[in-house]
């Protein structure tokens, strides 16, 4: 609880309404403290427990998972489209993530399908193992269909010359470049001049435990997000098809609120992520002209940075733009 209020009180202080309206942190903390108490008075009944214990099973087994999930999906798939756009065309890149998204989805449903069905775990020893093997399966295939059309996409709309221009196409298209640039802040840190891509730089964050690796990039956009989906739609269809605990409808209902409040919450911030920077950064003196700034869907931009020279992006050879040394990246 402490925790809680504590974070809350700090991300609300460090907002853009915080700092407009003068909120100070006594007060923030206050509001919440007595939020938390209103909304804590519902444990306090004798059906509190079997609330706490429903509230709980949703806010970490559906709320965090989908969070999580988010997160990873922020950073490894939309962080720096832009580039990727601006690299190799808009078309490939978006058939890719579709590729991707469409994959995990027939994935995860073909194998929680055939698991759930009498017939097949009678025909299999090891019913769960199977279901998701062939899962697996289905999902990878269907991947790999959709990454070599998006690199068919891109020969036939840049027409690449070379295999040096090819091989970084490629990349451009199944590449984690956004994690790459928060590799860039994080080992930049101690190395103002690490690059990702560079084999020296590589080498350099594996054998160093402070610095994110390589892995770090595919984890954050293929495996994490892959085992995370996997596990969301394992508890939701549990809790779907057998009631969390064999608790009444009403109280697994206070779970599916705070959840449904939670995806709302992503969704409106994802869709208007302006909604986060302060108003005033539009140049727009009237209200309705701050509030149509900030209902303005943000899409994809580009760094200000010839990516047509790939030693810009990987540090083959010297920038040629200026960079902070603490963070070694234009953002």
């Amino acid at each position: 609880v402490v925790s809680t209020q504590s974070t809350g009180t700090t991300v609300i202080t460090d907002s853009w309404i915080a700092k407009r309206y003068s909120l100070s942190k006594p007060a923030v903390s206050m509001f919440l403290c007595l939020v938390g108490f209103g909304l804590g008075t519902m444990y306090t009944m004798d059906v509190g427990l079997f609330l706490f214990d429903a509230v709980d099973h949703y806010v970490n087994s559906w709320g965090m998972i989908f969070l999580g999930f988010m997160e990873c999906v922020s950073v490894g798939w939309f962080y720096k489209m832009g580039n990727q756009f601006k690299k190799v065309g808009i078309l490939p890149v978006i058939l890719f993530n579709l590729s991707y998204l469409g994959a995990l989805c027939l994935g995860v449903i073909i194998g929680l399908s055939l698991n759930s069905s009498d017939s097949f775990r009678d025909s299999y020893s090891d019913p769960s193992a199977a279901a998701g093997g062939i899962g697996f399966v289905v999902g990878f295939v269907v991947f790999l269909i959709g990454t070599v059309l998006s690199v068919i996409l891109f020969i036939v709309t840049k027409n690449p010359s070379g295999s040096s221009e090819m091989m970084w196409g490629v990349w451009g298209i199944v590449g984690w470049h956004g994690v790459d640039r928060l590799r860039m802040m994080i080992n930049g840190v101690d190395n103002s001049e690490w690059r990702p891509m560079n084999w020296k730089c590589e080498l350099q964050a594996l054998l160093k435990p402070h610095f994110s690796s390589i892995f770090f990039g595919f984890f954050i956009k293929y495996l994490i997000p892959t085992i995370l989906w996997t596990l969301f739609f394992t508890t939701f269809r549990d809790d779907v098809t057998s009631k969390y605990s064999g608790y009444p409808i009403a109280y697994q209902i206070v779970g599916y609120l705070i959840f449904a409040t939670m995806l709302l919450l992503v969704v409106i911030v994802a869709i208007f992520p302006r909604l986060m920077v302060d108003p005033k950064q539009s140049g727009e003196e009237s209200f309705q002209g701050q509030l149509l700034w900030i209902l303005d869907p943000v899409l994809p931009e580009a760094d200000e940075i010839d990516y047509d020279n790939e030693s810009e992006i990987y540090g083959a050879m010297e920038d040629t733009v200026k960079v902070n040394p603490m963070i070694s990246t234009a953002i």
